[in-house]
């Protein structure tokens, strides 16, 4: 055996010294090596999410929203592009390159409608209904109780009780909400625009 390999076998078999201590904080791990110790990150909480959107406030109730017929100041899914004109006015109808067979139609103050265009005229067919409705959030009304576009995630949490399912986005560790969905009303609510907490669309289907 040369000097040089009997130097690295007798390098890898020496035993650590115990006495070399570790740096302050650090310890001896079973290996020999000192190693920081171990930090256990937050996990991100749904429920911490929800309660950090800004306090409920319900300064709107008017009832113009009903979550238990799905319509929206009286116009409701399943209604016909005639049917909603004849009460909100006509409204503006622009087709998406991906789904050209079919027009988004919003109406003032605020609600749009999806109704079919097979013949791609860029007129709704008659008699075509929206499967949903999609409140804007310059849409100015609210539940009885009050929920309405601007109002805080938290609202709709304690009046409607625990979503059907929720999704969040990663904000730096923390969690953010996007949207909810409570299938026992056929709603499905989002913070779109500012994850400012407060609600900024819905839909009713």
């Amino acid at each position: 055996m040369t000097l040089v390999s009997s130097l690295l076998l007798w390098t890898a078999c020496a035993p650590v010294d115990d006495h070399d201590p570790c740096r302050q904080g650090w310890s001896r791990a079973r290996d020999g090596h000192c190693y920081p110790p171990a930090t256990e990150a937050d996990t991100p909480d749904a429920t911490d999410a929800i309660e950090a959107t800004p306090p409920c406030i319900l300064d709107k109730p008017d009832g113009r929203l009903d979550l238990e017929t799905g319509c929206a100041d009286g116009i409701c899914v399943g209604d016909t592009y005639e049917r909603m004109a004849a009460l909100l006015g006509e409204g503006e109808c622009v087709a998406d390159a991906s789904f050209p067979t079919a027009l988004y139609c919003t109406f003032d103050p605020g609600l749009q409608g999806l109704f079919a265009d097979e013949d791609e005229d860029g007129i709704p067919d008659e008699e075509a209904e929206t499967p949903w409705l999609r409140l804007l959030s310059r849409w100015p009304y609210a539940t009885a109780d009050g929920l309405g576009m601007g109002t805080s995630a938290r609202c709709w949490t304690e009046i409607l009780g625990t979503p059907s399912s929720a999704w969040f986005t990663d904000r730096a560790g923390s969690l953010a909400l996007d949207g909810m969905v409570w299938d026992r009303y056929g709603l499905e609510v989002h913070d779109w625009q500012d994850d400012d907490g407060l609600i900024d669309t819905a839909y009713l289907f």
